[in-house]
């Protein structure tokens, strides 16, 4: 029974490290999610000021105008670029996490089976004992009425 409630402990230990690890997994595809949405906003920006850009050029504007623009335009493609690191980085965190909690699913199943395993046997000794003790309750009024019979003879 010691066994059985040690196994149990850690079992629910198993158990919440499995949670953790998939609110650590939800967190992280949240904000996959949101980089994302940042990464399409940002490429939407830049391919309005590179239109705006080319309509400009064209305008005869001042040499400083366009290299405004310019620099409007790199700037917004230095953000992209920065984004597509950022959502690379949490995809591989994504991928590491999703590895862990396959590995926490797998401990967790183990130690359930063994634990099954462990009730089982102590069922089993449990009915045991029970069917030793009736046994022994029925040896002994057997005798005791074998014994009164052959008195009574």
């Amino acid at each position: 029974m010691n066994a059985i409630v040690r196994y149990q402990r850690i079992l629910r230990t198993r158990e919440q490290q499995r949670e953790v690890v998939q609110k650590e997994l939800a967190a992280c595809l949240e904000s996959e999610q949101q980089v994302k949405g940042t990464l399409l906003d940002l490429e939407e920006e830049h391919l309005s000021a590179l239109e705006r850009f080319e309509e400009t050029s064209g305008q005869g504007l001042s040499v400083q105008e366009l290299w405004m623009s310019r620099q409007m335009v790199q700037v917004l493609e230095g953000k992209i670029e920065s984004s597509e690191e950022e959502l690379e980085r949490l995809r591989e965190d994504i991928e590491k996490t999703q590895s862990r909690l396959f590995e926490c699913h797998k401990e967790v199943r183990v130690m359930e089976t063994y634990m099954g395993k462990l009730q089982d046997r102590e069922k089993s000794l449990r009915e045991a004992v029970e069917q030793r003790e009736l046994d022994d309750f029925g040896g002994s009024a057997f005798l005791r009425r074998n014994r009164d019979e052959t008195e009574s003879i």
